[in-house]
């Protein structure tokens, strides 16, 4: 079973239609489930989601569980199979009853995959009733034997729908926590280039103010620079090599601001 928390509020429609699309659209003859037709549902009451969520206040986004969006898949295969919402509602329970068995209960998990069957009787009846793939001896289980004497029924694979949509919100949480690992790296980088820069800034002006230093001394000794340039004082090399690294400083502080801000917009 996957390792999603089933009723954590952490799924955007958007996120939950991707989950339920990318695997029945298909068997819902190529179309899509949207919105619109999650929210008509939920407005009419055939869709149960969490509590938290119904109760949201206008003007705020609602998030859904996996659970809720596992309840959704099925919905949308349901009605897909012919059932009105209505219908399809009576079979959720089912779902949602498997979603904890397979959770919880391993005996419910090791008597195989489990089927929901909407099955009509001669009298024009309608009756749930849930298969397993083994029974209780562990035997395989028949299911056109079983179905035998039934004019028509829907039968839902419930731990496909479950399988399929969870795995595809695992997907979806794994994207973002790699958007989230990304944007803290991002930030990492930021703060160390900061980090970066303010030392070259700290250098540049200690460098600053040794070549002010020999400057004024050049200058007390021979009355200007130019002057102390024509001469043969050594400390013209000390000067110059100051004067260099100075230069060097300020061209790293303008690469090293470059690269911040281009993190910054990025």
């Amino acid at each position: 079973m996957s390792a999603i928390h089933l009723d954590k509020q952490q799924f955007s429609m958007k996120e939950v239609l991707r989950a339920v699309n990318a695997h029945f659209a298909g068997s819902a003859g190529g179309v899509k489930l949207t919105a619109m037709t999650v929210n008509n549902w939920l407005n009419r009451g055939h869709l149960s989601i969490s509590e938290q969520n119904a109760s949201i206040g206008r003007g705020k986004r609602r998030e859904y569980s996996a659970r809720d969006a596992v309840n959704i898949g099925a919905m949308h295969k349901l009605v897909a199979f012919g059932l009105s919402s209505v219908r399809g509602s009576d079979v959720l329970r089912y779902i949602d009853d498997r979603i904890d068995f397979l959770r919880l209960d391993t005996k419910a998990a090791n008597r195989g995959a489990m089927s929901v069957a909407m099955l009509l009787t001669v009298d024009h009846g309608v009756f749930h009733h849930v298969f397993y793939e083994r029974n209780d001896r562990g035997e395989r289980v028949d299911l056109a034997e079983e179905l035998k004497g039934y004019p028509a029924a829907v039968i839902v694979d419930a731990d496909q729908i479950i399988r399929l949509v969870l795995m595809e919100l695992e997907s979806i949480v794994k994207e973002q926590e790699l958007g989230e690992s990304q944007a803290l790296s991002s930030l990492e980088e930021i703060a160390e280039t900061e980090a970066v820069l303010r030392l070259w800034k700290l250098t540049f002006a200690d460098l600053h103010m040794e070549r002010d230093e020999i400057t004024h001394q050049l200058i007390a000794r021979h009355g200007s620079l130019e002057v102390a340039e024509r001469s043969n004082d050594t400390q013209m090399r000390d000067y110059a090599r100051v004067a260099a690294r100075l230069t060097q400083a300020e061209e790293n502080i303008r690469l090293v601001d470059q690269s911040l801000q281009a993190k910054r917009r990025t």
